[in-house]
């Protein structure tokens, strides 16, 4: 009988070599440098398998647990990635075994959120649903030359040295919605480069200036042939500085393109990039998401919910699971029976069905969460 359980240190060694056969071509680097919060033993990852009989680890899902800051709210999040299950044992039923170990979990450690990296039915399956509203806005070449001809110089830009951590994660810390991460965990995250080694590209840093103080920090994941297209992995600080930055790091590295997603709750940087004529589309954020505890979410929300309702009020809001497919969400007498898509848009996007018993029920949301392809991704 397959045995599901988490792994322990010793056993992560096989897992990211496993991950490797799986997820790495050559030229790229080993899974368990990109992803240390999974694979090293020095972290706290909570993740699980499948072992065989002979004690051979034959599924794997790599948890991570997070703080996610949303204003004055901490929500205990996880996120889910690195997901396999070895050709021999496939067909078996053991990744949809190991995501309801996940979610037993979860619930007993007081995590209601699970972030996922993928879109596979077995996500889908289990109430796993898109979320998020993001812009993703394409800085060209051209549009880049123009910027900076007609903007100037107002910043002094630089690339960054190993004495910015703090610069860097100073500016970070004062976001709204932000993942918690300490000094430490930004150098390790900055270091394993996790989403741009999935694309064979590096992480570039750039910090911009203004009289000696750090306005901005921009990282890019970029190739080092020229004319490649790259990818904003993460910023903070001044907008109109993080717009210099953007289209330095198109420049500098003689980047095709740059794609920079911004989700939907960071208002003054979308109207700074829309000013400058740059063209966005506007989708869901990458993966999918999985209330695992819609009580439990509310609670740890509420602190940020209360500055759109009353206490009274917030207090009065419930969200259960009925089923997979199939939730209430209700405030007081006003109550509206959702699906799980319909549920996370309600709370991520503010998307609730049109009637008109669910306007109170609409009132302190939508809430924003920060971007999932960026530092922490997993």
């Amino acid at each position: 009988m397959t045995e599901i359980r988490s792994l322990t240190d010793s056993e992560r060694e096989e897992a990211a070599r496993r991950a490797d056969e799986v997820f790495r071509q050559e030229g790229q680097s080993s899974m368990k440098r990109a992803y240390p919060f999974i694979f090293s033993e020095a972290e706290a990852s909570c993740s699980f398998g499948a072992f065989a009989d002979d004690g051979s680890l034959v599924a794997f899902m790599g948890l991570v647990p997070w703080n996610i800051r949303i204003g004055e709210a901490t929500v205990h999040a996880c996120s889910l990635g690195a997901v396999f299950t070895v050709p021999e044992a496939r067909g078996q039923g053991l990744a949809s075994r190991i995501l309801q170990h996940i979610y037993r979990y979860m619930r007993q450690a007081g995590a209601p959120l699970l972030l996922i990296s993928g879109d596979k039915s077995l996500y889908a399956r289990t109430g796993c649903v898109p979320y998020g509203r993001l812009f993703r806005f394409a800085l060209d070449r051209a549009a880049a030359e123009s910027i900076r001809s007609r903007e100037g110089a107002r910043w002094t830009v630089r690339e960054a040295r190993e004495d910015d951590l703090y610069r860097i994660h100073g500016l970070a810390s004062r976001r709204p919605v932000r993942y918690e991460i300490s000094v430490r965990e930004l150098g390790a995250l900055i270091k394993s480069e996790g989403f741009a080694s999935n694309r064979c590209q590096t992480h570039r840093i750039l910090l911009a200036e203004d009289r000696g103080r750090t306005a901005a920090f921009l990282i890019v994941s970029v190739s080092d042939a020229a004319d490649r297209p790259g990818l904003a992995i993460e910023q903070a600080g001044d907008p109109q500085a993080i717009l210099a930055l953007a289209v330095e790091a198109v420049l500098r590295d003689r980047l095709s393109s740059l794609d920079f997603p911004v989700p939907w709750h960071e208002d003054e940087l979308i109207a700074c990039l829309r000013s400058k004529g740059i063209p966005a589309t506007e989708g869901n954020q990458s993966g999918t998401i999985r209330i695992v505890d819609g009580e439990l979410l509310l609670e740890q929300l509420r602190p940020c919910l209360g500055a759109n309702l009353p206490d009274d009020e917030t207090s009065r809001l419930r969200l259960i699971e009925k089923s997979v497919q199939e939730w209430s969400f209700s405030q007081g007498d006003s109550e509206a029976w959702m699906t799980a898509q319909e549920a996370a848009m309600a709370i991520f996007d503010c998307a609730i069905p049109g009637e008109a018993s669910l306007v109170a029920v609409a009132k302190p949301f939508p809430v924003p969460l920060p971007h999932t392809v960026g530092l922490c991704y997993i």
